[in-house]
């Protein structure tokens, strides 16, 4: 009976309420808060150096190719269309920034580029840009080139080995034209941005290469006689070659909260799944979210970087 008795009132008896070993949803999200600061941290680092330096070299030569392509439809429809060596007749309007607009050649440096209209970050870390503002290339006046000493491919990495005498091509729907580099002209009186009297071509990077603190300038004379003049975009729409005064407060602000956001859910994962489950999830998330923190941050640093 005493066995009898025993089993009834443990068959009766209300279970005892277990507790999550994880606790609740506010306390997980409270213990996660604490390793938010070093997620972030880490993804500001993936968006500073894993984009521009490692990946960046490869998203350059893409764009590269693809820019190729465009310009030389570019070149194609206005040689037909004039039927002359020239390749008139000349556009109406500015060309629309970041469409590819000539191609530069500098043999000492084994360098041949896209150039692209515009010198912002976004231009720059797919081609060479050319400054709003200035002459056209291979026209009269100062036709400036802007481009990344380090990152996206960094073109013009080595500027600093150019001397008097090396020659500069660039090639347009007018047709080809030759620079030659002179490192004893006279500055100009707005500095190396600034408009001039004679025929030259700037171009403009970053120095020293990873800080980027200053402007290194390279100029060239024509050589030959410039083309005629066609409409350029207004020097009010130009990004100053080391970089914007604007800060992207609302974007930064979006972009940390959605690093925050991942992080947490990442910290949470980790907690309920394995760890081959939860970086299989979040490494991709991680890789877009750094592209985007990447193009936000390239928003308001020197676009000569």
């Amino acid at each position: 009976m005493s066995v009898l008795a025993e089993v009834s009132e443990t068959s009766t008896r209300k279970p005892e309420s277990v507790s999550s070993p994880q606790g609740s949803f506010s306390q997980l999200l409270r213990q996660s808060i604490p390793g938010i600061g070093k997620y972030v941290l880490l993804s500001i680092l993936a968006a500073m150096v894993i984009i521009p330096f490692l990946i960046g070299p490869s998203t350059y030569q893409r764009d590269q190719s693809a820019l190729t392509k465009d310009l030389a439809e570019r070149f194609t429809q206005a040689a037909s269309a004039a039927g002359t060596p020239d390749l008139s007749p000349l556009p109406s309007q500015a060309f629309a920034q970041g469409s590819p607009i000539a191609i530069v050649e500098v043999p000492k440096l084994g360098l041949q580029a896209i150039v692209v209209e515009g010198s912002s970050s976004s231009e720059t870390a797919r081609a060479i840009g050319h400054m709003f503002g200035t002459s056209g290339l291979g026209q009269e006046g100062n036709a400036i080139l802007v481009g990344r000493s380090a990152a996206f491919g960094a073109p013009f990495k080595d500027l600093t080995s150019l001397e008097s005498g090396d020659l500069i091509l660039v090639s347009t729907i007018q047709g080809r034209s030759e620079y030659s580099v002179n490192t004893e002209l006279e500055p100009l009186l707005n500095g190396p941005l600034g408009a001039s009297n004679d025929n030259r071509i700037t171009l403009v990077t970053g120095n020293p290469k990873i800080l980027a603190s200053s402007m290194l300038a390279v100029t060239a004379v024509l050589t030959g006689k410039p083309y005629i003049d066609y409409p350029q975009n207004p020097s009010w729409l130009a990004t100053h070659p080391m970089g914007d005064d604007s800060f992207p407060v609302a974007e930064l602000v979006l972009v940390l909260c959605v690093i925050a956001a991942v992080g947490v859910g990442f910290r949470i994962a980790k907690i309920y799944f394995s760890k081959v489950t939860v970086y299989a999830i979040f490494l991709p998330i991680f890789l877009a979210q750094s592209i985007l923190v990447a193009r936000v941050m390239f928003e308001f640093l020197p676009p000569v970087l």
